[in-house]
């Protein structure tokens, strides 16, 4: 047994740390148990790695260089074609290269109540909902210009990777989303596959149950029913001295999106204050945050990597919260389900995003925040609507109550109520 075991503690295929060492040896000595789960656990490890290990990252070539590349409201002009993007489209890769990239990682604490070490084959949404908020704080406390070449706000982004962490410490970890979830439901939150609303809620509970210094004046407005209210993303923002992660749970299609939304997906992505998709395929979640023609760019959370501790601050770790190979699909393979993610930090930005998304015709707006528009191309085809106000439940049921029919039974001239 030591023996296969050890074959499988050899230094898998993505990078890793040279003092990583036997877990046998390490292990429980004698205790038959523990050489068990340290065997399973490296058969475990070895499978996420050729499942999940480098070679499965092939790079994608730049082939049009006639049109522009967007990422989440930047635009950039190719160069050349034929090549990699850091080669023909340097600034566009500097860009993408310094967007915070979450992926699956083992040999992590257990998260409790379960022993597992790691969330490969299952965490992959909660990976990319994670991503589009740590979007939306390196915007609020590191500038949208900021780029990894340039280093001014390297103690900053490291401190809001540290948020992510995985670890019972970390405000947004997967621990803390787990402990949030497992509070909130009798089932198993830890292995099960999570959907874009309720990855996106755990973050959101999480920034309301957190005292860490950055989420103070944050809050995550999330809407799942297509709806965005004015008035109540005001009452969140506490006067605008918060700033709004604005997320619409939207549907694109049945079984695959509709050719009538490819457009408004990529209108999204061209905005100032876009933070991203969470979406993908079934079963294969992704952070978009671009697109190149009928090419939508991401980042992908499928990539197995080892658990380090991030207090050890070794230049060598940050390095993995970095994506080197700009990944991307068609955005026909995109699956119909998804989340839309804004960031809006005042009142005048909730307002130019609202009349933004009315003249794209993205929303149905029946808010009185947006000037009158001519009509657009895309009119009828929204993705999701704007009011001002919530109608009352007891209102809308107002109407559905059954009348009198002592009263009114000479109305009813015999009919019946059914």
């Amino acid at each position: 047994m030591k023996t296969v075991a050890a074959y499988f503690d050899r230094k898998p295929i993505e990078n890793e740390d040279e003092e990583e060492e036997s877990q046998i040896s390490s292990g429980n000595g004698n205790n038959s148990q523990g050489l068990v789960d340290n065997f399973k656990r490296n058969i475990g490890n070895a499978w996420n790695s050729l499942a999940y290990g480098k070679w499965r990252r092939k790079e994608d070539i730049l082939e049009d260089c006639n049109s522009q590349i967007w990422l989440l409201g930047r635009c950039y002009l190719p160069e050349g074609q034929g090549s990699s993007y850091e080669e023909n489209c340097p600034l566009f890769f500097q860009d993408y290269h310094s967007r915070i990239w979450l992926t699956y990682r083992r040999d992590f604490p257990p998260l409790i109540p379960t022993n597992k070490t790691t969330d490969c084959g299952w965490g992959c949404m909660i990976r990319s909902a994670q991503m589009l908020v740590a979007q939306a704080l390196t915007i609020l406390f590191c500038g949208r210009a900021y780029r990894r070449i340039s280093k001014p706000n390297i103690e900053m982004l490291q401190t809001i990777i540290k948020l992510f962490e995985d670890k019972d410490e970390a405000d947004l970890g997967l621990h803390r989303l787990m402990s949030i979830a497992t509070s909130q439901t009798d089932e198993k939150a830890v292995g099960q596959w999570y959907s874009p609303s309720r990855s996106l809620a755990l973050l959101r509970d999480a920034i309301n149950n957190s005292e860490h210094h950055l989420l103070q004046n944050v809050q995550i407005y999330l809407s799942a029913d297509n709806c965005v209210v004015t008035s109540e993303v005001e009452i969140l923002s506490c006067g605008w001295t918060k700033a709004i992660i604005l997320v619409v749970c939207v549907r694109l299609g049945t079984k695959k999106i509709n050719e009538c939304y490819k457009h408004h997906v990529k209108s999204v992505l061209s905005m100032e204050s876009s933070i991203g998709l969470v979406g993908g395929k079934p079963k294969h979640s992704v952070y978009f945050v671009g697109f190149h023609g009928d090419y939508l760019f991401d980042l992908d959370p499928h990539f197995a990597q080892k658990y380090s501790n991030l207090d050890e601050n070794d230049s060598k770790i940050w390095e993995t919260f970095h994506c080197q190979k700009p990944t991307r699909m068609l955005v026909e393979e995109m699956d119909p389900s998804c989340a839309v993610g804004f960031l809006v930090k005042s009142q005048t930005e909730f307002n130019q995003l609202i009349q933004q998304l009315s003249d794209s015709g993205i929303i149905e707006n029946q808010s009185n925040r947006a000037l009158k528009r001519s009509k657009s191309s895309h009119e009828g085809n929204s993705l999701f609507s704007v009011i001002d106000e919530r109608i009352p439940s007891e209102l809308m049921l107002c109407e559905y109550e059954t009348p009198n029919l002592a009263d009114d039974e000479d109305e009813l001239h015999g009919f019946e109520v059914v």
